[in-house]
């Protein structure tokens, strides 16, 4: 459990968390997702899966960036209920816990050998780069809701919570089930949170979870809530072109949840997110039609533009 004993330093290097114990053992867990091989770590929140392999280009892969060692180096001196901010104000704000976590894999296991129905490839090609082994994809009538429920049972359980008690559900999802309404509706409605309890969605593919987090994060930080769940999900294969030998073995579907309190007095709990910032690169990845720039049309859809394209 990633509770009290635990500090959670986060930073944006695609979405990847160091989870630092009490004990100063440093621990990297990658984002996880139905899409990496076996192995990956043991802690809950290794299992809070966010359906994406890390990035080839994830300039933190396996590292701290400097950028956050001096945050990571007061979290580990830190005594119990002492601040590890560096700024007067932050003083007198409230320091964040994970009180609970959940996760949600499909059952359907996708292995190598399925995609050379459809491209030119194999298992050890794919393992060779990539590291993955299978995936999981959802049922054509389970959706990114209700994975992203699943999930949150799981966490709200962990935490000992009801549904009723939360203040703000926020959902990090690029699979939302419609555009209107939002995911986050869709969970607030099935988990039976009560009317005066927020909802809301991030997208902003793989960093979704991150920036759902931070935004909770503020709000309790601020007072403006108590109890926040964040839900990171999403069902990729729903947008996934199986014929592009580019992508199409890169992604799966799950659901992974967390959920925040203020952090107890007596512990040293904190979550510090670090360093954000955009680069705008749209034939990186990109979903190119089915919004108000290019709406669905037959030629849209007849181009294969509403699945993802990756460069």
């Amino acid at each position: 459990m990633v509770g009290p004993r635990w500090r959670t330093l986060v930073f944006d290097g695609v979405v990847n968390l160091v989870v630092i114990p009490n004990d100063a053992a440093a621990q990297r867990v990658g984002d996880s997702s139905g899409t990496l091989g076996e192995g990956g770590g043991d802690s809950a929140l290794a299992q809070a899966r966010t359906s994406r392999t890390v990035s080839r280009r994830s300039r933190f892969r396996g590292r701290v960036h400097p950028l956050c060692l001096p945050a990571a180096q007061r979290i580990l001196q830190a005594e119990p209920g002492e601040s590890t901010m560096n700024t007067p104000a932050t003083s007198q704000r409230r320091r964040v816990a994970f009180a609970g976590t959940g996760s949600y894999t499909p059952e359907r296991v996708v292995d190598n050998h399925w995609f050379t129905q459809y491209v030119d490839t194999s298992d050890e090609w794919i393992v060779q780069r990539t590291g993955i082994k299978h995936r999981r994809f959802a049922r054509e009538d389970e959706y990114t809701s209700d994975m992203a429920v699943a999930a949150a049972h799981r966490a709200l359980d962990e935490a000992g919570w009801q549904a009723e008690e939360l203040d703000f559900v926020l959902v990090g999802t690029s699979t939302p089930d419609n555009m209107l309404p939002n995911t986050a509706q869709y969970v607030h409605e099935q988990l039976g949170c009560r009317t005066s309890c927020g909802a809301t969605d991030v997208v902003n593919a793989c960093s979704s979870y991150t920036y759902a987090l931070t935004m909770a994060v503020s709000l309790l930080r601020s007072g403006q809530i108590d109890k926040g769940l964040v839900v990171g999900a999403d069902k990729l294969s729903a947008i996934t072109n199986f014929r592009d030998r580019t992508n199409c073995i890169l992604f799966g579907d799950a659901a992974g949840a967390t959920c925040l309190a203020p952090a107890p007095e007596d512990s040293a709990s904190d979550v510090l997110v670090c360093r954000y910032g955009t680069a705008f690169d749209y034939e990186s990845l990109h979903v190119a039609a089915g919004g108000s720039r290019r709406p669905a049309s037959h030629e849209t859809v007849e181009r294969g533009e509403h699945y993802i394209h990756m460069h």
